[in-house]
């Protein structure tokens, strides 16, 4: 699901670059911390850059350190409860969430960070209220509509689910990631044709999605096109060869036609 992290920089090549990397961007606000001590916005830029580089509990000191010297800064509180929620913390990050909100009561990114962390805990009502808030604020908020209707899908309501997934495709016709959910529902519903169609539409837009290479294989299979099946599962390899759901899944599918020499090198 997609969260959304706030960046702001200062008025430097460096900082504004997207292809700075994180130890350079680290590198260039601690010079500005050094030179600016009480600048809010380089210690929640020194937090990204850390978020980026997958060091979380570094991340979450500066965010802190943000919200010392600015508390209604509602973008570190909203960074600092992503980077809780990536460490698995997800019931602090809801806490950052809606302090983040409390400042800034239209903040749709805020909201739909909590529907994520609400989602993670597995709370799919919850977590469909502040989708549903943080499209209320941003109707055109595709991603809040993809992560909508994966909460929907988690509860078993393909109908809506697959709903969700259009208007987020509906907004954004090359989010791939809406087309392969949209595919797991039709899977899920048990229209598997539609399922596959869904599937290639995602890989058209991106050839190196392996997921739905994967799942593209789990609707062939269900269908009893147990060779189609192999040749996704094998696509979602080559692409990740560390993919263990595709390795399982072709596995069973070598099962189902009877080959199981073949089958059991993939278990």
């Amino acid at each position: 699901m997609k969260r959304s992290l706030i960046f702001f920089s200062r008025n430097s090549k460096k900082a504004q670059s997207k292809n700075a990397a994180p130890d350079e961007l680290i590198e260039y606000y601690q010079q500005v911390i050094a030179d600016y001590p009480n600048d809010a916005e380089a210690y929640n830029n020194m937090g990204n850059a850390y978020y980026s580089l997958g060091n979380y509990t570094e991340a979450i000191s500066y965010y802190q350190k943000a919200i010392e010297i600015n508390p209604d800064y509602a973008k570190a509180y909203n960074n600092m409860g992503v980077a809780y929620d990536k460490s698995g913390n997800y019931t602090e990050a809801i806490s950052c969430y809606q302090k983040a909100i409390d400042i800034n009561p239209n903040y749709a990114e805020a909201y739909n960070n909590m529907g994520v962390a609400y989602s993670d805990l597995s709370n799919y009502t919850r977590a469909i209220s502040c989708y549903q808030k943080a499209i209320d604020i941003n109707p055109n908020d595709a991603d809040a509509y993809n992560n909508m209707g994966g909460a929907y899908n988690e509860s078993g309501n393909y109908t809506e689910a697959i709903s969700c997934y259009q208007k987020a495709i509906d907004i954004n016709p090359n989010l791939a990631e809406a087309y392969c959910n949209m595919g797991i529902a039709y899977v899920k519903s048990g229209n598997y044709t539609r399922a596959i169609s869904c599937f290639q539409k995602a890989i058209e837009i991106n050839p190196d999605y392996a997921k739905a290479y994967n799942n593209m294989g789990v609707a062939y299979d269900k269908s009893g096109n147990y060779t189609e099946a192999i040749s996704c599962y094998q696509k979602a390899i080559d692409i990740n060869p560390n993919d263990d759901k595709a390795y399982y899944n072709m596995g069973t599918a070598y099962d189902d036609l009877g080959n199981y020499t073949k089958a059991i090198s993939c278990f």
